[in-house]
């Protein structure tokens, strides 16, 4: 009898521990790993008025996910990323040889935050479905924000001169595609692996200063990467 009353408790446990997992239809994720600037914006020829000079980066995605249906759910996104600028590239901005002055070229980084939402598909490739694979695609807004650059020169006989590119901000549409990969180690926790491809076009407000008046001009900007992230799922 008490062998039967404990297999009883046992599969009670085991059954409402699995209910719980199915119902579990909300969850918040957390992602974090290296953004890898593609196109325009990672391209160091100098001609190219879209060149964004960008490297390798980092960010951070903070998501809320929610099941309508077992395969079928809606996310909203919060992410975060910033890119150093290759100063390298720069370097051919440089003073001609042998009249003793010397430039030298500071930059900050590109950084961009937004808030997107879209839909996901969950497609399960093991019979316990504790490995599926997500497929998602979501839209919003972006922010971005140009590096900041200061250009100096060192001339002999002459001083030295300053000039400064201050770091401008624009709104844009953005999407991200990716999918992922998403183990269940426990009812309420997972490890997501993902691949999304992030894109915009923000333009900035750019005002230069030729000798008679300031010309104010919009420059747009275009955006792409690709973001490798590890992270963790907690379901609610």
């Amino acid at each position: 009898m008490k062998k039967i009353l404990l297999f009883s408790l046992i599969s009670f446990v085991y059954f409402n521990v699995n209910a719980q997992t199915v119902s579990q239809k909300s969850s918040i994720g957390i992602t974090v790993g290296p953004s890898f600037p593609v196109g325009d914006f990672a391209s160091k020829d100098l001609s190219n008025s879209q060149s964004g000079l960008a490297k390798v980066g980092g960010f951070l995605g903070i998501d809320y996910s929610y099941r309508f249906s077992k395969y079928f759910g809606a996310i909203v996104s919060a992410q975060g990323r910033i890119h150093g600028v290759d100063e390298k590239a720069l370097s051919t901005y440089a003073v001609p040889d042998g009249s003793g002055a010397s430039l030298s070229i500071a930059t900050g980084t590109w950084k961009m935050g937004a808030i997107m939402a879209g839909i996901f598909q969950v497609v399960p490739l093991t019979k316990d479905e504790k490995l599926n694979l997500e497929i998602r695609a979501l839209g919003g807004y972006q922010s971005t924000s140009s590096p900041k650059v200061d250009v100096k020169i060192s001339i002999p006989g002459m001083g030295s001169f300053q000039d400064t590119q201050e770091s401008e901000s624009a709104g844009s549409f953005a999407y991200v595609v990716g999918a992922g990969l998403k183990y269940s180690l426990s009812p309420s926790l997972a490890l997501k692996l993902s691949g999304d491809y992030n894109g915009a076009q923000p333009k900035f407000t750019v005002t230069t200063y030729p000798a008679d008046a300031p010309v104010t001009q919009q420059v747009k900007q275009s955006i792409g990467t690709f973001n490798v992230g590890i992270g963790l799922a907690i379901g609610f």
